[in-house]
């Protein structure tokens, strides 16, 4: 079920306003000589522009009014500060008073952080008591008495401010939990119309129920009701969503946040400054350090060259410092099978297993995400013998290749990484990776790049 809200409408409110923050921003700036950094028309679209794309990243205008007031003021917070950060950039590379650019971007920070607050805060409060007290409810007739209508009943009952209100079930089975409200059977559904003044119908049944589905939606659309059905496609997966092909609806299973274009697009700019300030700062000066030590230390390339599976299973090479003594049997065991990495291993050098401890064997990888292979974030490649041996023995395991894979994942700062003995291990690993995959957000990223940090830092204790 959807809100109410129109999205277009809260957004051009917002701009509306952002547009006032920054003309009063401007004005506060000249009265202490502060110039704006560059100009004002240009400006202005850059802070609209990164407005919208920062909202898109933190979901802003999805599910408005079934957030609780301090949900939506932390997300618009994350906004604002997100905004921001796109605006010092900006700032760096196109203004000419760097000194002009810091107070300009901080005076407009605690204006927008200010007016977007309380403009937040009024509008839930006025749109949120505005529908609790509308006499003009939607009353719902929920068909089925199901696990899926109990937890519809719930989620309405916890959020009076859609607008809804159950005025009774209709199901061929006497319910026992919800007997006060039990309005009859299914063949009493057209006179239950009748007497009630009813707006939407519920279908709640299970979808093997056809002809009972049949029954109802017939009924109701002769009785003029708007019909909507609860499927149970939850039972292939958590994330689905419903698109039409000329008048032929289309369920996807499997929908993500990375399936926009938008947030795609949002998700490699990020990945491209973060990999740029990495060659600039980082690897400018840390890799020739490291290819003196792993030369020194080992016969062999510096560099270890594996072909692995990237988005929708495509083949990539991907670079790794080497930390395996050269001509090492690398992959493959004595039966055939993949030989993964494990816990003392002797393939491994003593400059390699610093090297893995601290996650310094990656940075090479950051060629591959400059080359558009793979992210920052996302679920770690596996070399292609072992996609191959797991693909047909662990459930799910190709839907972590819907994205890109990443440097480091979600999985791997949860412990899921190094070794995996078992079955067992590989499924955690990849139930983690399709949760991350299903629930990406900027902030997500965010977590999981702060914490690798720490983990190099301090080293993993299942990096081997």
């Amino acid at each position: 079920m959807q809100t109410k809200n129109n999205y277009l409408l809260r957004l051009l409110i917002d701009i509306l306003f952002i547009t006032l923050c920054f003309y009063i921003s401007k004005k506060i700036s000249y009265f202490f000589n502060v110039q704006a950094p560059i100009r004002n028309g240009f400006l202005l679209v850059y802070t609209i522009f990164f407005w919208y794309f920062s909202s898109q990243a933190t979901f802003l205008y999805k599910h408005f009014l079934t957030r609780t007031i301090s949900e939506e003021l932390i997300l618009v917070i994350q906004t604002i500060l997100l905004q921001f950060t796109f605006l010092v950039f900006s700032f760096f590379f196109l203004s000419h008073n760097p000194l002009d650019a810091k107070w300009f971007a901080i005076t407009f920070l605690i204006i927008e952080l200010i007016v977007l607050t309380v403009l937040k805060y009024v509008t839930r409060f006025y749109l949120g008591n505005l529908i609790n007290k509308s006499r003009h409810k939607n009353n719902l007739i929920i068909v089925g008495i199901t696990e899926n209508s109990q937890i519809l009943v719930e989620y309405i009952n916890q959020h009076p401010s859609l607008g809804y209100k159950i005025i009774g079930f209709v199901d061929d089975v006497y319910p026992h939990n919800f007997k006060d409200q039990y309005l009859g059977n299914i063949k009493q559904l057209e006179l239950i119309l009748q007497e009630k003044i009813v707006n939407e119908i519920v279908i709640a049944l299970s979808i093997n129920d056809v002809d009972k589905i049949q029954s109802v939606v017939k009924i109701s659309q002769d009785n003029g009701k708007r019909v909507m059905l609860i499927p149970d496609y939850y039972l292939y997966s958590s994330k689905f969503s419903l698109i039409n092909l000329g008048s032929l609806p289309i369920i996807t299973l499997n929908t993500i946040p990375l399936d926009s274009v938008e947030l795609r697009f949002f998700k490699r700019a990020f990945d491209l400054i973060i990999t740029l300030f990495v060659f600039v700062f980082i690897i400018s000066w840390l890799f020739p350090i490291v290819a003196l030590l792993i030369k020194l230390t080992s016969e062999g390339p510096v560099f270890f060259v594996q072909e692995r599976w990237g988005m929708n299973s495509n083949k990539i090479l991907c670079y790794k410092f080497r930390t395996m003594y050269y001509k090492a049997n690398n992959e493959i065991d004595t039966n055939g099978n993949f030989r993964p990495t494990e816990k003392n291993d002797n393939r491994i050098t003593k400059i390699g297993a610093f090297l893995r401890k601290h996650n310094l064997d990656e940075f090479p990888q950051f060629y591959n995400v400059l080359k558009g292979e793979m992210s920052l974030i996302g679920p770690r490649p596996h070399a292609s013998l072992q996609n191959i041996e797991m693909k047909s023995i662990i459930n799910n395991y190709n839907v972590r290749h819907f994205v890109n894979p990443g440097i480091t994942g979600w999985a791997q700062v949860n412990g899921y990484r190094g070794e995996t003995k078992t079955i067992d291990l590989m499924q955690k690993r990849v139930d983690y990776d399709i949760w991350y995959i299903e629930n990406w957000s900027f902030w997500l990223d965010c977590q999981i790049i702060l914490q690798t940090v720490i983990n190099m830092i301090k080293g993993d204790k299942n990096a081997y």
